[in-house]
């Protein structure tokens, strides 16, 4: 879904948006209007749709189709800073993935798990998730899926101070989300490009991936990622001295935040505003 207006002008009239709980194809046009949201920002309402998406599917004996979707729900509250409910999802679709063996699903599973591991500081765990996934991909290596195990890796990396390490798997997943059309992919890794261009010091290119991945962000009207991007830029401006500059970026942030339904503001962040005040 590239334009989601386009796709909601071209299919959001062939649709019921209350369909038969019970029907086979109701799973799927819940998740139509589910993803439609979440590319418009609307995240909450997203969820909503997504949490009936996941019923209809379970209540049918879509298993795979279920499992899928746990993970997306996993995926948007994570985005909304709500990591344990995040955890709680991506668990819930790793219980269902493990007994059927379908390397897709679970490795989704396991990706989402290690993710949102990392988020809460669950360095080794999300690494053990990361490894799982990265095995059942091996197969798979010139697909989207493996890209999308690459995001967290980078984010590993810096973690560990291997800051070299995580430019190139940024690089390298830039490269790969363009070839296979990944416009959140792309989104995420321009920022934890920058962000890794900047703890190791080169404070001038992580400005320039900065403004990139802030451009993408809203060209993809993609506001959450558009806060946490002002929120490095800032950090970046504090590196060389520019406080006026990094005070005046990081007022944007509150205000786009009000306009995500149910999204908490990281702590980091507030403090961060509290001391350039």
């Amino acid at each position: 879904m590239g334009d989601p207006k386009q796709c909601e002008a071209d299919w959001g009239n062939r649709f019921p948006v209350d369909p038969d709980p019970m029907s086979v194809a109701s799973a799927s046009i819940l998740n139509f209007f589910a993803f439609r949201d979440h590319r418009l920002g609307m995240v909450s309402s997203a969820l909503g749709y997504l949490q009936r998406a996941f019923q209809a599917a379970f209540d049918t004996g879509q298993i795979l189709t279920a499992t899928i979707i746990a993970v997306n729900i996993s995926n948007a509250y994570a985005a909304l800073n709500d990591h344990d409910a995040a955890l709680e999802w991506a668990q819930q679709g790793l219980d269902l993935g493990k007994p059927t063996g379908w390397p897709g699903a679970l490795g989704s599973c396991l990706r989402q798990t290690g993710e949102v591991m990392l988020a809460l500081g669950r360095l080794e765990a999300a690494q053990a998730m990361l490894d799982e996934a990265l095995r059942i991909y091996a197969p798979m290596q010139n697909s989207a899926s493996f890209v999308l195990v690459l995001l967290p890796l980078g984010k590993i990396a810096i973690g560990r101070g291997d800051y070299a390490r995580a430019i190139a798997i940024y690089r390298q997943a830039i490269a790969a989300s363009r070839e296979f059309g990944l416009l959140d992919g792309i989104v995420d890794c321009q920022i934890g490009l920058a962000r890794a261009l900047w703890k190791s010091g080169d404070i001038a290119e992580a400005e320039n991936e900065g403004a990139t991945a802030l451009a993408l962000a809203r060209g993809d009207n993609n506001t959450a990622a558009e806060v946490e991007t002002l929120q490095l830029l800032t950090s970046i401006y504090m590196s060389r001295g520019a406080l006026p500059l990094a005070l005046e970026t990081l007022e944007l942030a509150p205000t786009l935040a009000s306009r995500i339904k149910g999204y908490h503001l990281p702590a980091d962040l507030l403090q961060t505003l509290a001391d350039l005040y």
